[in-house]
């Protein structure tokens, strides 16, 4: 009977935590719907549009990324509207369904309390602004089909039910087509199959049956994206880009540089939420002093460490890959919540468990929130975007931009952006000259980065762009995660670019600085201004007609 009360108590607890988690999750995020765009955000959104326009990827955006974030943001697109607020109202449901998966996936290894907990630290996890929650990075597209399929696959694993683990390798699959890191939940799936396999002492036949049918679940969505890309004709540039260039990629970064990187972005991730770092740390302790957390180490381990795997490819450490290890570590704060809830119950009584574990959680929710009051409360939304990524990155303004030029282009005026911002090409709906959307690959030290200049070079020349976008902060030339980054000063690219500007009228100036960015207009006041800090520049080829309004 005491037993059956506590599970009664429990069960209410965690799903008015979740309650709690979903709301606050959706009103947080409805605050900054309007955020402008960062340059991620700008790529997948402008390879989404095209899509919806019938060009597959890797025709006209080159990047290294699976192919998968693209149909994402063209299904987002598609239902909420190709506008920013359409784009976040996608990421505020995704994340929404991402902490139901949370909930339930810990519910069937830790109880009902703990899932409570686990969503709600995920939800406020997932908002916080050292991670750039608020923007809708592929790793939340990474995460729901991920934890989705291991909420499925722990469901299999009960009675080892086979007809189930294609189910839950499709999901899986599915989280690896959004970006590569997705691979790391296959990984720690096939791991977390083998385990139980040994635990229950099952033969080799059983156990390759079950990693069987998970693996060809896996490789469904894969073949089926290989399959669409190679029927679009897109398939070697996929392969070169998100394969070949992508190995390239991974293996550019020294040690010196990841551990810069992991001390400047983990340190702020840590500082963001000491309090929930904290309540997760002691859910390791748990592991070792509470029978019941201890009873899920095999499951919660692996997970641990298969996330933090997928946070780090290639070293390469980015505040929006710690994304990837939130339900990881949402799941151990969950377990020392249980943990304390069975202690103070032995000791205080069912009700003083719980609601003790409770107000630890929520005070922990509390004091992050509380600390990060300025970004989850006050900051407008645009004001967020400049304080997230700095005066030097023309986000906020691109809108502006793009929203100038559509007013003064013709239909089938095509641009290209000197830069990385392809939200410009997005915002403004006019194609971009060339597929080189990111300066980032063109600049870097490796063989490629030449012929990569030169093909831009002859798209450019081909395709004849009326419009011309030069972004001058170095921030958009040079992946400030790389230390081998040297190749800006002995540009092709900005050489052609130079001998362009002969036959080019300079339009519209904005000037970048902390107090707020100045917008220039008109050739003649242009002419007489000059400008000594980071600036943006567009051109319009002189002899482009000009639109009888």
């Amino acid at each position: 009977m005491p037993g059956t009360s506590m599970s009664r108590i429990s069960r209410r607890f965690g799903w008015a935590l979740l309650g709690l988690a979903l709301s606050m999750g959706v009103s947080l995020r409805w605050r900054v719907l309007d955020a402008p765009l960062q340059r991620d955000e700008g790529e997948y959104a402008y390879a989404g549009q095209l899509l919806l326009n019938g060009i597959p990827p890797y025709e006209q955006v080159y990047n290294l990324k699976f192919p998968g974030i693209y149909a994402a943001y063209a299904g987002v697109m598609a239902i909420f509207g190709e506008t920013v607020r359409g784009i976040h109202s996608g990421l505020s449901w995704i994340n929404a369904a991402t902490i139901l998966a949370v909930f339930f996936l810990a519910r069937r290894s830790l109880g009902d309390l703990a899932a409570g907990v686990s969503a709600i630290v995920f939800a406020t996890l997932s908002l916080g602004p050292a991670l750039q929650g608020a923007y809708a990075n592929a790793e939340h597209f990474v995460l729901l089909p991920a934890v989705t399929g291991l909420v499925v696959l722990m469901r299999a694993l009960e009675g080892w039910r086979i007809a189930a683990f294609p189910i839950a390798g499709v999901l899986l699959g599915t989280g690896v087509t959004m970006k590569q890191q997705g691979a790391a939940f296959v990984l720690l799936a096939l791991v977390l199959v083998a385990l139980d396999a040994r635990a229950r002492q099952m033969s080799l036949v059983t156990w390759g049956r079950g990693t069987g049918a998970l693996l060809l679940g896996v490789s469904t969505p894969l073949l089926l994206a290989a399959g669409i890309l190679a029927a679009a004709g897109v398939l070697p540039s996929f392969w070169y880009w998100a394969v070949s260039y992508a190995w390239t990629y991974t293996g550019h970064m020294s040690l010196e540089g990841s551990w810069m990187l992991l001390k400047i972005f983990g340190g702020a991730v840590a500082a963001g939420s000491p309090w929930l770092w904290v309540l997760a740390g002691a859910g390791c302790s748990a592991l070792i002093w509470d029978e019941r957390v201890r009873g899920q180490t095999r499951f919660l381990l692996p997970t641990l460490l298969f996330s933090l795997l997928a946070v780090a490819p290639g070293l390469n450490f980015r505040p929006h890959y710690f994304v990837l290890a939130l339900p990881a570590f949402s799941l151990l704060a969950g377990a020392f919540c249980l943990a304390v809830e069975r202690w103070m119950g032995k000791n205080a009584g069912t009700l003083a468990g719980a609601l003790t574990a409770v107000l630890i959680a929520l005070a922990c929710v509390g004091g992050t929130l509380a600390s990060q009051r300025q970004a989850m409360f006050e900051l407008t939304p645009v004001d967020l975007t400049r304080v997230s990524y700095g005066p030097r990155n023309p986000f906020a303004e691109s809108l502006r931009i793009a929203s100038f030029i559509g007013s003064l282009a013709d239909p089938g005026d095509s641009i290209a952006v000197f830069g990385s911002e392809p939200q410009i090409c997005f915002y403004s709906e006019l194609r971009c000259a060339t597929g080189h959307i990111y300066m980032y690959p063109l600049m870097e030290n490796h063989d490629a980065a030449i012929e990569m200049q030169r093909e831009m070079i002859r798209e450019l020349e081909e395709r004849d762009p009326a419009w011309f976008v030069y972004v001058s902060p170095v921030e958009s030339w040079l992946d400030s995660s790389s230390l081998k980054n040297i190749r800006m000063h002995d540009s092709d690219v900005l050489a052609w670019l130079e001998l362009r500007k002969a036959g080019l009228d300079r339009v519209f100036v904005v000037e970048l600085s902390p107090e707020g960015a100045r917008f220039h207009a008109g050739p003649a006041l242009v002419a007489r201004r000059r400008f000594g800090g980071p600036i943006v520049e567009v051109y319009r080829r002189r002899e482009a007609p000009t639109r009888v309004e």
